[in-house]
């Protein structure tokens, strides 16, 4: 592995990362907004996806792919349960907001 392959390497763990803080600011600054809520979380997986395309690139070892394939199918499952709760809840509530979540009990 020559310079030029560690500082490729390098931009795109740099990359991730910025992707990543993008994801917990999100997070953190959303209180109203409960589809961005779970936008900021699907940003948050794809980068620890990000993270294993890179290691498998680097090492050259095809783990690190199969983990992406696991991470994916987990990333879809877990994005129609929210979506189904967050329709349930449109539903009943006729409005979207993070606040007044706690009387609904799923």
């Amino acid at each position: 592995m020559n310079t030029f392959d560690i500082l490729l390497i390098e931009k795109y763990f740099l990359i991730v990362f910025l992707i990543f803080v993008t994801g917990i600011a999100g997070v953190l600054l959303n209180r109203h907004n409960i589809i961005i809520l779970l936008l900021s979380f699907e940003i948050l997986y794809l980068c620890s996806t990000l993270v294993f395309v890179f290691y498998a690139y680097e090492s050259g070892n095809l783990l690190g792919l199969f983990y992406i394939i696991y991470i994916i199918t987990i990333i879809g499952a877990e994005a129609c349960i929210s979506l189904a709760i967050v329709s349930f809840y449109y539903n009943v509530a006729k409005e979207l907001n993070i606040n007044e979540l706690s009387w609904i009990k799923i």
